[in-house]
């Protein structure tokens, strides 16, 4: 079998898991933050989101390209224990966004708010798949566009 490196962190905490952010510890743990030097023309903002998720209970677990057509598929976890509403903001207008299976079998039609903000409601431990149409079709690897997108969640 050979010889095995194990690593682990101790995290002490009051309260729940959930209240003192132990997971939030155990993610940054597991992937740190890596940094890699590009070359560009320099046009992006100081901060910038593809996409934001709220609350933080709320996490991305993929993002990736549809099976079929042009749409994004983004997957989300909710870690709590207990129903959350929640709030999906993509950084470009979206012309749909529907609920799917894992299959990517599209389900129920999502309200779009502002056209790029998409209100969710998650039970709790719930995994969902969100299929995000995208106006325009999604982006060329290396376009961007930088519309304001506030903070606005019903």
């Amino acid at each position: 079998l050979g010889q095995h490196i194990f690593e682990y962190a101790l995290v002490p905490y009051q309260g729940s898991w959930l209240q003192a952010g132990v997971w939030e510890e155990a993610d940054g743990y597991t992937r740190p933050l890596r940094c890699i030097r590009i070359t560009g023309r320099g046009e992006l903002p100081p901060t910038y989101s593809f996409l934001k998720v709220q609350p933080k209970e709320l996490l991305v677990s993929a993002v990736k390209k549809a099976e079929d057509g042009e749409a994004l598929i983004v997957r989300l976890w909710n870690i709590a224990d207990r129903e959350i509403k929640g709030c999906l903001i993509f950084h470009r207008r979206l012309a749909e966004a529907v609920e799917t299976n894992l299959n990517e079998e599209e389900g129920e039609k999502l309200e779009v708010v502002n056209g790029m903000q998409v209100p969710l409601r998650v039970r709790g431990c719930e995994l969902k798949t969100i299929k995000l149409i995208v106006v325009g079709g999604v982006p060329p690897q290396n376009s961007l566009s930088l519309p304001r997108v506030g903070s606005y969640c019903p």
